[in-house]
């Protein structure tokens, strides 16, 4: 009988072991294509392969006013999204976003051809910039760091392209430009034309500025009320985003093929520009830490972009 009793304890141990991930409710979660995604690729994978904690119902997305309009409507729980528009829509759902990591940072370069000497955002003085981004992003980034060394006046003597196709092409059949683009499409110019090499990263230059640590790309956020009364979910969602992260570092073959497969990346076009895409998984006060200063900067450049203002203590919180 006790032998009996032994055993029906142990099964249930383990049935109930077994059954950790059944018991917590889907994660309706928004996540765009290309590199703001790619930190996510082993977690998306991971779920439809019943390995993760946390049990995911998932959009993959190119448009980001999708993922945007899901969230505000309630329809997705978590989303991962450029750093500006996590503060649009913070604003716009009065206040009902909460941060719960950074997920990208870095990811934007400058390139040039050999025996072009450049070292840093100084020696951009007189030199024909080529760049997409115009108004977003790169744009401000770039602007800001132009206007700290004092040479503002460049900004209106950048070729702006609509897309990173025509940059690419542009460069590649002139000898004497500077290029900003950000991965995958950097790596995609190194492979079209060889005399191409990286000069140095934004976020390189933006530390040597003294904005803030470094460049935020995307966040991960969550509708404030659902993070509230869904704790148990948020916590297997960030252990399995910084264990879908580990393995984006620690094998960019098997990552290259994932984001291929959810159809995230090309494969081709992805592979040689991992090692310079920053998917991390930081959060708490470290998170708050590299956002609080990039929302400022980005704020005094342009309120519109981030929505008017800035979150607030409470996004962090």
């Amino acid at each position: 009988m006790k032998k009996l009793l032994y055993i029906s304890i142990i099964c249930f141990l383990f049935l109930s072991s077994c059954s950790k991930k059944s018991s917590s409710e889907t994660v309706h979660l928004g996540v765009l294509k290309g590199p703001t995604g790619i930190g996510m690729a082993h977690l998306i994978e991971g779920s439809s392969q019943n390995k993760t904690r946390g049990n995911y119902s998932v959009t993959i997305s190119s448009l980001p006013d999708e993922i945007a309009l899901g969230f505000l409507k309630g329809e997705l729980d978590i989303v991962s999204v450029p750093v500006n528009m996590a503060s649009i829509l913070y604003n716009k759902s009065s206040h009902n976003a909460k941060l719960l990591a950074v997920n990208t940072v870095d990811a934007i370069y400058l390139l040039a051809p050999d025996g072009m000497k450049i070292s840093g955002i100084s020696d951009l003085k007189d030199k024909k910039i080529i760049a997409q981004g115009k108004g977003v992003m790169p744009d401000i980034l770039l602007t800001s760091l132009l206007e700290k060394e004092g040479l503002g006046y460049v900004s209106s003597n950048i070729e702006w392209k609509s897309e990173a196709a025509e940059v690419i092409k542009d460069a590649v059949s002139s000898n004497n430009a500077v290029v900003m683009l950000p991965e995958p499409f950097a790596s995609l110019l190194l492979t079209k034309d060889p005399k191409y090499r990286i000069l140095f990263s934004l976020s390189d230059e933006w530390k040597k500025a003294g904005f803030s640590d470094n460049v935020v790309i995307s966040v991960v956020i969550a509708n404030k009320e659902y993070a509230a009364s869904h704790k148990k979910e948020i916590q297997n969602f960030l252990y399995d985003l910084k264990s879908s992260v580990k393995i984006v570092k620690n094998d960019p073959a098997l990552t290259a093929r994932v984001v291929d497969k959810l159809d995230i990346a090309k494969e081709d076009v992805i592979k040689n520009a991992l090692v310079r895409i920053g998917a991390v998984a930081i959060t708490g006060v470290e998170a708050k830490k590299l956002l609080l200063p990039f929302y400022d900067v980005l704020f005094k450049a342009s309120p519109r972009f981030i929505g008017g203002s800035a979150p607030m203590e409470d996004f962090y919180e």
